[in-house]
């Protein structure tokens, strides 16, 4: 049976911050957390650093976005500023976050979205995996593909982590 908050989600538009809230509800009943990461375009990253500027592209209103999530209270991370920084720190020595040819991010700005996601998690306590693995989870990549990937953190405590596109199943241990 659905909860309440499950029904409630079901019957709003997908991508609209009620939508999400209720999600957060939804999923904070089943004592899982919710963050939203809002990941910008290249032309967002990289258009003010160029010869002849371009404005932000039609995604370019992330702060709005933010805000009206904020206001629904479900927490974001808007990784923006970080590839920001990333990409006018790096340009002069060539060190890019996405490929030249390409609109993804290249390991290095895998790398860093990881870290930020990792340092957004960082306070929380999880029941789950760690925010280490969710950011290993992250830039390894295992639910892209269809080969079952095995991935084996130990540390503090033992996390692991199995699956691929099809399932992805995590465990830790104490």
């Amino acid at each position: 049976t659905q909860s309440r908050s499950a029904r409630t989600a079901s019957r709003l538009k997908p991508g609209t911050p009620e939508f999400r809230s209720a999600l957060r509800d939804a999923l904070g009943g089943r004592g899982i957390g919710l963050l939203v990461l809002l990941i910008p375009g290249k032309d967002q990253v990289y258009g003010d650093l160029l010869a002849e500027p371009r404005p932000p592209g039609p995604a370019g209103g992330s702060q709005e976005v933010a805000k009206a999530l904020a206001d629904h209270g479900v927490p974001v991370l808007d990784l923006a500023p970080a590839l920001r920084a990333a990409a006018r720190d790096g340009l002069p020595a060539r060190r890019y976050v996405y490929w030249r040819d390409d609109t993804h991010w290249n390991p290095r700005g895998v790398q860093l979205a990881a870290a930020e996601l990792a340092g957004a998690l960082a306070d929380v306590k999880p029941e789950g995996v760690g925010a280490d693995t969710a950011g290993v989870i992250l830039s390894e990549g295992p639910y892209l593909g269809d080969e079952v990937n095995l991935i084996v953190d130990v540390g503090t405590n033992a996390e692991i982590v199995l699956g691929n596109r099809d399932q992805l199943l995590a465990a830790s241990s104490p």
